[in-house]
């Protein structure tokens, strides 16, 4: 599981545009919306990466 931040890091992006890229319509849904912030599966964002 990773969140925005860990989402950035995996995408080799800074957390501003790790906020942009994980809104757009085609980025895996997050798994958990927790208070702190959503968290997606680390294969999804993986795998998004490389589609």
């Amino acid at each position: 599981m990773v969140g925005r931040s860990g989402a950035a890091e995996l995408l080799g992006v800074p957390p501003e545009q790790a906020r942009e890229l994980t809104a757009r319509p085609d980025f895996p849904p997050a798994l958990y919306d927790l208070a702190s912030g959503p968290l997606w599966a680390r294969e999804d964002v993986i795998a998004w990466q490389r589609d």
